[in-house]
């Protein structure tokens, strides 16, 4: 997790020394234990874009990317980020009626946007997703070269022992890809951009959290006549973003584009609890995380 993002959500000047700035609550959705720690030790992972056993990232017996090259790019799209970000949830605090004028900025959605898309395509569950993809393109890859060559069942089940060893453990090729790929970002930029924005302002005295999987996606009813796509990701203790999956030049909730919108806590539980059955493992908050922060 980016700690540009995860300092949200922390305690300013924790008890553990100057040089640890941000400390913040995390719980662990699969052992079910809390604990209290600097982000800059919990948004960390080492070689979390290796994949030493993936063939298509070798050439020659040489690595086609080297792990810091991935992560310097990643370094220098957060620090073009990080201040936009900044400056949205500092409006939200000061100047709320200045919102819309900042979330119909083309700039300003490029960046809230690209924050949202690299969130996503970050993600260990999205690692998972696209390694499995990646083991069935091979597999359809063996089939292929088995048939074409001349069907040798030995051979293809030798092969296929072989794909099953492919760890999804490391980060998988297609994820690097869509990570560095300018031309997809940019095509998927433009996509959400368009879309219909809300600011979502948490107005319980229960936190909003996020997780290692901060983007959670549901269906929204406002009446009966049509069922509305969207995604949700925690901005902040205080608000999120929703994205109506719909062009706001068309749709028919244009006018709730950049706008702000309550939440009770009802509200909020329920967004809570889906981070919690969607995160891979961990959440974080502000408070120390209970069941009241759920459903």
């Amino acid at each position: 997790m980016p700690k540009y993002y995860l300092k949200n959500f922390a305690i300013k000047n924790g008890k553990r020394g100057k040089k640890r700035k941000y400390f913040i609550n995390v719980y662990d959705n699969v052992s079910g234990h809390s604990f209290f720690g600097a982000i800059d030790t919990i948004a960390y992972e080492d070689y979390y874009y290796e994949a030493p056993d993936n063939p298509q990232m070798y050439k020659d017996g040489k690595p086609v990317l080297s792990v810091n090259e991935v992560e310097d790019f990643l370094g220098k799209l957060e620090s073009l980020i990080a201040p936009r970000l900044d400056k949205l949830i500092t409006l939200l605090d000061s100047s709320p009626e200045t919102i819309s004028t900042f979330l119909n900025s083309e700039e300003n959605r490029m960046w809230i946007g690209l924050h949202y898309l690299l969130q996503f395509y970050r993600t260990k569950n999205w690692k998972q997703h696209s390694s499995s993809l990646e083991k069935e393109n091979l597999k359809q890859i063996l089939l292929y070269k088995e048939f074409y060559h001349g069907w040798n069942e030995a051979r293809y089940r030798k092969n296929l022992e072989i794909l099953n060893e492919f760890s999804t453990e490391k980060a998988s090729w297609k994820q690097i890809i869509k990570l560095l790929d300018l031309e997809d970002l940019n095509r998927d930029l433009n996509q959400i951009g368009n879309y219909v924005w809300s600011i979502g302002e948490n107005n319980s005295k229960i936190n909003i959290v996020t997780s290692d999987c901060p983007i959670i996606l549901f269906d929204y009813f406002p009446d009966d006549s049509k069922t509305y796509y969207c995604s949700y990701l925690p901005l902040s203790p205080r608000y999120c973003l929703i994205i109506y999956h719909e062009y706001f030049i068309t749709s028919q909730l244009k006018h709730l584009n950049s706008k702000m919108m309550s939440l009770n806590e009802t509200e909020v539980k329920k967004f809570n609890s889906l981070l919690k059955d969607k995160c891979s493992k961990f959440l974080f908050s502000q408070q120390p995380i209970s069941k009241d922060h759920f459903q």
